[in-house]
């Protein structure tokens, strides 16, 4: 199967976008733990990573539009819902687990690397399903 411009270009794209945030998530900390900045440093500091992390939803939105291939198209939509639906259902189940104290607190800026880890996994588990049916149907 030949890979399309489309993912060559958001594949470099998204490698770029998660470079950049772990050099802001490691320089935000880093700079944090230095000088102690003020509240309003603070404040932007830990806004910087998050910028990254909306630039790689950019490329994300960018690759569904570039894509000219529908059934590759619909595939990663589909795959992103399903990520999508996984997080927020466990993310609704850990909140109510807080609010009854049975666990303690989870940290919010997990939910995107999450995200993107169920992303890849539902791919894997349509590619394996794809596969098995292809091997069934012959």
């Amino acid at each position: 199967m030949e890979i399309s411009p489309a993912s060559v270009r958001f594949l470099w794209r998204f490698i770029g976008a998660t470079l950049v945030y772990g050099v802001m998530i490691t320089g935000a900390t880093w700079l944090t733990r230095a000088i102690n900045p003020p509240p309003i440093g603070l404040i932007a500091l830990s806004i910087l990573p998050a910028i990254a992390i909306a630039a790689s939803l950019i490329v994300v939105g960018l690759y569904l539009v570039e894509e000219t291939d529908e059934y590759v198209r619909k595939r990663q939509a589909v795959a992103m819902l399903v990520s999508i639906g996984i997080l927020l259902t466990l993310s609704t189940a850990l909140g109510f687990l807080q609010q009854r104290s049975l666990i303690g607190s989870v940290d919010l800026l997990w939910a995107f690397p999450a995200w993107c880890v169920l992303w890849s996994v539902t791919q894997c588990w349509m590619a394996i399903r794809d596969y098995r049916r292809s091997k069934d149907a012959a």
